[in-house]
């Protein structure tokens, strides 16, 4: 996260904007991808209603990241 950003409230304003977006184009589903180690955007997904409905491997080079896909239902 970006220095000085956390706990401002930034999150939610941009995921309101997103949903709107989303609602306004007739989206029904939001999903996203959060990486396993990230706990802080994990608790901040679920307390905003997204559930965990996999997970995938993302390689950069001959490191692999470990990643949540998450989803959350608009309509």
């Amino acid at each position: 996260m970006f220095k000085g950003t956390s706990s401002k409230g930034i999150g939610s304003k941009l995921q309101q904007i997103i949903f709107d977006k989303a609602k306004e184009e007739g989206s029904e589903y939001l999903w996203l991808s959060v990486l396993k180690e990230n706990e802080r955007a994990i608790t901040f997904y679920h307390r905003n209603d997204y559930q965990i409905v996999g997970q995938h491997p993302f390689t950069i080079g001959k490191q692999e990241f470990d990643f949540w896909v998450m989803t959350k239902k608009l309509i």
